[in-house]
């Protein structure tokens, strides 16, 4: 065999694979990722229902508070968050007191959010940027988890704010 001919081969397949675009061609580019800010069906199948509204006032509100902060009740830590909020707004509270309410009102939504109770986890990003705070760092989590369990207010928050 002539030497040039080998060498005019491997050339030759050489050329025809780059032009087919093998070999020297860049890797496909990856596909873009799938937004995070969508309902996963997954998810949405465990989503509580929001709870209803209930009266404040008197002993409802301290079976409530017991039943969250004794038992982890989701549905009675997202009504006393409720309850916590409304009586924040419509009372002039100290900034201590204002402060405390606001700690007992995220624990409490928190723990709705976790169980999946959807609007918690909305609200717990809300309560935390009620005097136009900016974002807070955790709170794309916290919409992202109230979309993807199928809250689509927290879907349009999650794809306005942290997309």
């Amino acid at each position: 065999m002539h030497p040039g001919i080998g060498i005019g081969i491997v050339t030759l397949a050489c050329s025809l694979l780059a032009a087919c675009g093998g070999g020297s061609s860049p890797p496909p580019a990856e596909p873009e990722p799938a937004s995070r800010c969508v309902v996963d069906p997954q998810l949405a199948a465990s989503r509580r229902a929001k709870p209803p509204e209930v009266n404040c006032d008197g002993g409802a509100w301290q079976q409530l508070t017991d039943a969250c902060n004794d038992r982890d009740d989701p549905d009675a830590c997202y009504q006393i968050a409720i309850c916590i909020k409304v009586q924040a707004m419509i009372m002039d509270l100290s900034a201590e007191d204002r402060a405390r309410s606001q700690s007992s009102v995220l624990a409490g939504l928190d723990t709705a959010c976790t169980a999946g109770i959807a609007e918690a986890c909305e609200l717990h990003v809300g309560m935390r940027m009620m005097n136009d705070e900016p974002l807070p760092a955790d709170g794309c989590d916290y919409v992202r988890r109230g979309c993807n369990l199928g809250y689509e207010d927290g879907c349009f928050s999650c794809r306005f704010n942290c997309e």
